[in-house]
């Protein structure tokens, strides 16, 4: 059972680096020894004020707050990603690509980079991009200096490095900072989207309500998953979200579809797929016992931590039929996706700053 980073003393939670040991991952057709990938994340109780050069509004003030420690939901994440197959990290309408050596990987909100770091030492990503505000990307940025040993993964190094992605309720602001990155080749496009602990809002009591017109972080999380996520893009999200108020996942899951995104609680997709029964790609003992465990782990927190797999809800279903529909078809279905867009907020000016590799 998952034991809380929320009883650690000050010094363990704050101080002292955090450790996080992941299985590795096996190489197709291997029956190599597992062993463990093992990364050392520096934490902080909190970050200079401005660092980065940002200037920070009492909401960033939260978010930089809690970006520089790790919480559950990087470690319980990680742990299922670990052991997760193939397929569940491949879009459900993408073929299977000989060769195929795992996702190109983008963390958002990665704060200290524990739960990106961690899935790419032990073998499951095939590129990194760690995300997150430029006031906490210096602390992101020197974890990940730290670890570029972790990252060389059965021989090759996995290229990785850090950038400022802001969340925003409007998909087109977040896709023009994701243009400034895109000339970096072997991290784009993006095949798979992590993010823990995502919706971290204590003094927010209404966190759950209805979406106040784009301003709220559930819109502005959503916004930034819709950019990635966007029909045709064959990228897949794995993220983990703590039920720190009731009802937060389930407003969050119902927001996702009005986006035209399909969230899936990870334990469902796993028994609709059989994936923990070991299809595909992870057929022996252990990598099924290790994803049951995950998800065991997950589902045992307190507060509930929710493990979701999502991707653009046009792809369901295309596992079992994907011949491509009628055009009437499809242009209803688009002014159906259309009809169900919020209202979009303001835009606000966007800074892109890439870090130093």
């Amino acid at each position: 059972m998952h034991a809380s980073r929320l009883y650690l003393g000050y010094r363990e939670r704050f101080v002292d680096d955090c450790v996080v040991s992941l299985p590795k991952r096996r190489r197709l057709g291997s029956d190599e020894a597992r062993g463990t990938a093992v990364v050392r994340v520096s934490q902080a109780a909190r970050l200079p004020k401005g660092g980065g050069g940002a200037q920070l509004d009492d909401e960033h003030e939260v978010a930089q707050a809690t970006g520089c420690t790790v919480w559950d939901g990087a470690l319980l994440l990680g742990q299922a990603i670990a052991a997760l197959p193939a397929a569940a990290l491949r879009h459900s309408a993408a073929p299977q690509a000989p060769g195929w050596v795992g996702p190109r990987t983008l963390e958002i909100g990665a704060g200290t980079g524990a739960l990106g770091l961690g899935v790419a030492a032990c073998g499951a990503v095939s590129s990194l991009l760690l995300s997150d505000m430029a006031a906490v990307l210096p602390l992101t940025q020197a974890n990940l200096t730290k670890n570029r040993k972790a990252l060389r993964v059965h021989g090759t190094d996995v290229p990785a490095l850090c950038m400022t992605l802001l969340w925003q309720a409007d998909s087109g602001a977040v896709d023009a900072q994701l243009q400034a990155h895109a000339h970096q080749d072997a991290m784009f496009p993006v095949e798979l989207v992590i993010g823990s602990d995502l919706l971290y809002r204590p003094d927010d009591e209404h966190e759950d309500a209805a979406d106040d017109g784009g301003s709220s972080q559930q819109a502005a999380l959503l916004g930034t998953l819709s950019a990635l996520l966007k029909p045709g893009s064959n990228t897949v999200g794995i993220i983990a979200l703590v039920e720190h108020v009731e009802g937060l996942v389930a407003a969050f899951v119902q927001k996702a579809a009005a986006r035209g995104l399909a969230a899936l609680p990870l334990v469902e997709y796993c028994a609709r797929s059989a994936v923990s029964e070991g299809e595909g790609e992870s057929e022996g003992d252990d990598d099924k016992q290790l994803l049951r465990s995950a998800l065991a782990n997950a589902k045992e927190t307190e507060p509930p931590t929710v493990l979701l797999r999502l991707e653009s809800a046009c792809a369901v279903g295309q596992q079992r039929q994907r011949q491509p529909l009628p055009k009437q078809q499809q242009q209803q279905q688009q002014q159906q996706q259309q009809q169900q867009q919020p209202t979009r907020g303001r835009k606000r000016k966007v800074t892109v700053i890439e870090m130093d590799r």
